[in-house]
């Protein structure tokens, strides 16, 4: 008995030919059987069916084989998988289809099943890393969104297999290809995302693999919003990609911190700047990789490092007081998916179909109740639990074009930005009198207070033209008259006390030349001194040292008194006569020009451009736009003054011409009766030969291109010539 009932026993399909029984050859039994041997003869020979042992399948089975193959699983009876790909097995057949048709139907299958089981090892592989692996956090995101961007798809392959399991309705091969067929197109979508990222280059950087891996999306992006295809899809992705560094920008913008375990993102912080290092601000952080800037966040990558370096600093300086208003981490990845508008018309069709869904259920159910109560409740078979009425995703599907994304990603980290980057530069002008400090530096550096300056100036130039370099090249001196001078203001500021001199050497230089010994000294403390620097500093100090030496010439040629040329106790020859007038004209000649000169210099030059720094520093709204407007203005400045290396021939002539003045001071006051004309025709010369020189000079500059450099170009240009100077005796 026990015998019979295990002949009667169906083995399980996929194990069939282990519990085949090996049947004996037909020529060797009693009675054979010609039926069977037939059927065997046609097999071998492939006339209907492949040759070997096949078992015979139903399409059912084939069809539950087929779901747990697309959701992932190797170990199949049907399906075989080679390490890249599925393969239909030959191992059985079906009753109504041929083995070619059977491959050819399964062939749309097989491939979306390999790209289901490449990206399942993708996410298995991120998922499962351990503590120690380099899988970094922008790619744990993508595979997470990959991960939940097959949910709706292995969530139809449930639903396929109830339908199979249940079998109260048809469903064939054909009609899985139909249903599935837009979820293929979905996976297909991210496979070929997936393919363009990987394999990477094992030398490859953290941070070149993310930017690759950010690169890649937007391009998809891109094209999903041309072709109209994928858009809500491949928009999830890459938000979702992109979460990361968004999260990663938010604490920096927000704290100042860097956090990157990974070292995936392109901002890092120098190690060997200290904070008070007045370079830190510039040099604290930096971007390691360029090709960052070629994404859609690469634009705000300095603004975001800006606001960082505003909120470390702004916590540093006033840490004791720990009144820091930060904005809340975390936040700006929301504000930038509010920022992102939803498709009106998807929403409104989308909510219009969900609340006909809704009525239509309501019909169904007073159908079931009319059928209760007449008592054909069950003839009519109402489908309504199959209708799925999801309400969920009018809010989740975003359809949005790459431009709207990139609008959104702008729009929020702008905000952030300005915000974070004015708490700052708000401190410096409240705490530290950022506008106050930048005044003092200008009014006595730029000789904008014109009285103190003047009779800080009138003191020193009275010491440079009456005695010896030493006297006036006294530090003792210099700091006693500038103090002097400071406390004559109107309405004295605490910042005053910074103001100082000093002295480069220990050996004084004759006339004009001595100023360039001197230093006029701002002392200014962190914060301050991310503005005001060293550099910029000492080129105010060489724009003062400038204007100190046209000033003294213009001084001493102011102070040349007719009595001084002739003395009443010394009775005038006709050559001293001569030589007086000379002077007198030479004179006039000389401080004719040089009052143009002087005039230009302080109006044109200096007071316009600060009148548009002003401005700029006015309309600044955080501290890199101050520091790149003051920097500007300090180097259009000195090289409006013609001090920048490009117009060394330039100034070569001019400060010999300024020389000059001091000289004919100096042979002025040795009175008339002293005089050579042998040195009045020389220094008269010289005078000439020197303003020739500037203005040829200043014309060939100007038909160089420098016309726009400088407004003593266009003074040089416009200038007459100093007219020869004659006698009716020479």
């Amino acid at each position: 008995m026990t015998t019979m009932a295990l002949d009667n026993v169906l083995q399980p399909y996929w194990d069939w030919s282990h519990y085949h029984p090996v049947e004996a050859p037909a020529h060797s039994t009693i009675s054979s059987n010609l039926v069977k041997e037939w059927e065997k003869y046609l097999n071998s020979c492939g006339v209907l069916t492949p040759p070997g042992e096949h078992r015979i399948l139903s399409e059912r089975l084939l069809l539950r084989e087929t779901l747990w193959m697309l959701r992932g699983t190797k170990e199949l009876f049907a399906f075989s998988w080679n390490g890249t790909e599925f393969v239909v097995n030959d191992n059985f057949k079906l009753t109504h289809l041929t083995q070619a048709a059977v491959k050819n139907s399964l062939e749309e299958v097989c491939r979306c099943a390999s790209y289901v089981a490449h990206l399942q090892d993708f996410i298995s592989a991120t998922a499962g890393v351990g503590d120690t692996s380099m899988v970094t956090l922008t790619y744990q995101a993508f595979a997470n969104s990959v991960s939940e961007q097959l949910v709706p798809y292995n969530r139809q392959l449930v639903d396929i297999e109830k339908v199979l399991i249940e079998q109260k309705e048809t469903f064939t091969l054909l009609m899985l290809l139909r249903d599935m067929h837009p979820y293929f197109e979905r996976v297909k979508h991210m496979h070929d995302i997936y393919s363009s990222v990987l394999p990477s280059d094992s030398t490859t950087s953290p941070v070149q693999s993310t930017v690759k891996l950010l690169s890649v999306l937007e391009r998809a992006l891109e094209g999903a919003t041309i072709l109209s295809q994928h858009r809500s899809q491949t928009v999830s992705l890459y938000l979702d990609t992109l979460k990361p560094f968004i999260d990663f920008v938010d604490e920096l913008s927000s704290t100042g911190k860097l956090t990157d375990p990974y070292q995936e993102f392109p901002i890092r912080r120098a190690r060997d700047v200290t904070f008070e290092d007045p370079t830190y601000w510039k040099a604290s952080l930096y971007i390691c990789d360029s090709d960052y800037l070629n994404t859609i966040v690469g634009p705000h990558l300095l603004p975001l490092t800006s606001a960082g370096k505003s909120m470390e600093h702004l916590t540093h300086a006033t840490q004791s007081k720990n009144v820091v208003q930060r904005s809340t981490p975390g936040t700006l990845y929301t504000s930038i998916i509010n920022n992102i508008p939803h498709s009106a018309s998807k929403v409104e069709s989308e909510a219009n179909q969900a609340a006909t869904l809704r009525n239509v259920a309501e019909i169904f159910e007073e159908i079931n109740q009319w059928t209760k109560q007449i008592g054909f409740f069950g003839l009519i078979n109402m489908a309504s639990e199959h209708m799925s009425i999801k309400t969920d995703s009018v809010t989740r599907n975003l359809t949005c074009t790459l431009y709207q994304v990139q609008q959104a990603i702008t729009t929020a980290v702008t905000e952030r930005c300005r915000q974070n980057s004015a708490k700052f530069l708000h401190y410096l002008q409240s705490e530290c009198e950022l506008s106050k400090q930048i005044d003092t530096v200008h009014s006595h550096f730029l000789m904008f207070a014109g009285e103190v300056m003047h009779l800080f100036t009138s003191e020193v130039f009275l010491k440079l033209l009456s005695d010896t370099p030493e006297t006036w090249q006294n530090l003792s001196f210099l700091n006693f008259a500038l103090q002097e001078a400071l406390s004559c203001h109107s309405q004295p500021v605490s910042f005053l006390k910074k103001l100082s001199m000093r002295l480069k050497g220990s050996f004084a230089k004759l006339a004009l030349d001595g100023f360039d010994n001197i230093v006029l000294r701002y002392d200014v403390a962190w914060p301050m001194s991310i503005v005001l620097t060293e550099t910029t500093l000492d080129l105010y100090n060489r724009i003062f040292v400038f204007l100190c030496k046209v000033k003294c010439a213009k001084f001493a040629l102011e102070e040349l008194h007719f009595q001084e040329l002739r003395k009443s106790c010394v009775k005038e020859t006709v050559t001293m006569m001569r030589v007086a007038r000379f002077l007198q004209l030479l004179r006039f000649q000389v401080l004719t020009f040089l009052s143009s000169f002087h005039a230009c210099l302080m109006q044109e030059v200096l007071h316009s451009s600060k009148l548009a720094f002003d401005k700029e520093l006015d309309s600044a709204t955080d501290l890199d736009t101050v520091i790149k407007c003051h920097e500007g203005f300090v180097a259009k400045v000195f090289r409006q003054c013609l001090l920048s290396d490009q117009f060394n021939q330039l100034r070569e002539p001019l400060l010999s011409f300024l020389k000059l003045c001091i000289k004919l001071h100096t042979l002025w006051n040795r009175g008339v009766e002293n005089i050579l004309w042998s040195e009045v025709k020389s220094i008269h010369d010289s005078f000439i030969r020197h303003q020739a020189a500037f203005k040829a000079t200043a014309i060939a500059y100007v038909r160089r291109g420098y016309a726009d450099s400088s407004w003593l170009l266009t003074f040089g240009l416009d200038t007459p010539y100093l007219c020869a100077l004659t006698t009716k005796n020479s």
